[in-house]
């Protein structure tokens, strides 16, 4: 019985990293997309918000692709486009560079960055960098049967196989040279994780303990894989990891084999102290100066001080929210409501629910105080289930939405 449920919440744990994956690198096929924005200012400044949308045109299929932000236009670009039998490198002005053929991009893997790019080729797992230079190649794995292996590529560079057949990380630097090997698990351990923070300085990984399967334990280390602490935490399986911006905190979500419940705790990375336990909340995301956490309940967006550890804001925007985003110069949230399907569309189309169809989108702007800034409508927008992602490139003044026809820049401008 506890087999088959960890078999279960690995797979949704699997959807759950590949949809986050997808939030940074999700689908951009060109298409005429008509879009009606209309934003009203909710601060009473007797001005409208006006959206311009932007395409950004891939040709052929792909199954997803790394961007640049274009120093002089501002427009997001593609610089890796990762397609089902191959990996495309482009030049800053689109033009492909190099192409390496491979035989399933689905397994790509990117640094947070999008400064490197790993994938299976004939021979093993190979690591370039994003300009399309090879950097070096793992072996073939020997024991196909067993949970293999998952390989997660640092913004430095620093790759961290974790080989869950023998429940031990290896950290190889840029060349494939081994910095340093740890024995995480006794042995084979299907729940084996980890994850680096986004500047690459930090590396959790989390496991049963040696010496007391039944209990956890979480591993920091640095970038070239020096241990720093290991925290015992019980009987709380992580399934998790999300670092913070600059890695002083990181939130692990768990699940309790006493409670039966699925909850998240807030560990500072200096000391390992616990600030914050058993919060229920999904899609957390910390500010960029590192002051607060936000997160989803439901219908609303709640707020975390990480300097008391209290919460102090909590908006209900009254609809399940599908997603949020906090902006990179820290002045807006976007937050995004579940979408329906435009009224005018048949209700045989309505009712098949992997089609693309055109819903009305609506999007909330909030402060860091959970103040609702302004409330606007996309109307007719084309989406299949689950697809639409805000891009963490999203400003104040500007923000990035995916659809299944791609990426959608839309530039507020104020007017009276």
């Amino acid at each position: 019985m506890q087999i088959e449920f960890i078999m279960t919440i690995q797979r949704e744990i699997y959807m759950i990293k590949f949809n986050c994956f997808l939030f940074f690198v999700s689908s951009l096929l060109c298409c005429n997309l008509a879009i009606d924005v209309a934003a009203q200012d909710s601060m009473q400044t007797g001005k409208q918000l006006k959206f311009r949308k932007a395409d950004i045109p891939i040709e052929g299929e792909y199954i997803s692709a790394v961007f640049h932000i274009d120093s002089l236009t501002q427009e997001l670009r593609p610089k890796i486009i990762v397609r089902k039998e191959s990996v495309d490198f482009m030049t800053g002005e689109g033009v492909l560079k190099h192409c390496v053929v491979t035989p399933n991009g689905r397994f790509a893997t990117v640094a947070k960055n999008g400064a490197y790019i790993g994938f299976y080729l004939k021979g093993g797992y190979h690591f370039y960098g994003s300009c399309g230079e090879f950097l070096w190649q793992d072996a073939e794995w020997e024991d196909t049967e067993g949970p293999g292996r998952l390989y997660k590529i640092s913004s430095l560079g620093i790759v961290c196989n974790i080989n869950s057949d023998v429940g031990r990380i290896i950290f190889h630097d840029l060349q494939g040279a081994v910095l340093a090997e740890h024995d995480i698990t006794n042995g084979m351990s299907r729940t084996l994780i980890g994850e680096w923070s986004q500047d690459g300085h930090r590396f959790l990984a989390s496991g049963p303990a040696a010496d007391s399967p039944g209990d956890y334990q979480l591993h920091l280390l640095e970038a070239r894989g020096t241990k720093l602490w290991v925290k015992k935490i019980g009987r709380k399986w992580p399934l998790a990891i999300t670092f913070s911006p600059h890695a002083q905190w990181v939130c692990v979500y768990y699940h309790d084999w006493d409670s039966g419940n699925s909850q998240n705790m807030i560990i500072s990375t200096q000391n390992a102290e616990v600030l914050i336990d058993s919060l229920n909340f999904n899609n957390p995301q910390f500010t960029p100066d590192e002051q607060r956490l936000v997160a989803i309940s439901f219908t609303r967006l709640v707020f975390f001080d990480l300097t008391s550890g209290r919460k102090v804001a909590e908006t209900d925007l009254v609809k399940r929210i599908r997603g949020f985003h906090v902006s990179v110069d820290e002045k807006t949230i976007y937050a995004m409501h579940h979408g329906e399907v435009s009224p005018q569309e048949p209700a045989s189309r309505k009712a098949a629910s992997n089609e693309s169809l055109p819903i009305d989108v609506e999007m909330w702007a909030l402060n860091l105080d959970g103040k609702v800034l302004s409330q606007f409508m996309l109307h007719h927008v084309t989406d299949k289930p689950g697809s639409m992602r805000i891009h963490p490139a999203s400003t104040s003044r500007d923000f990035y939405l995916s659809t299944p026809e791609g990426w959608r820049r839309f530039s507020a401008q104020d007017e009276q």
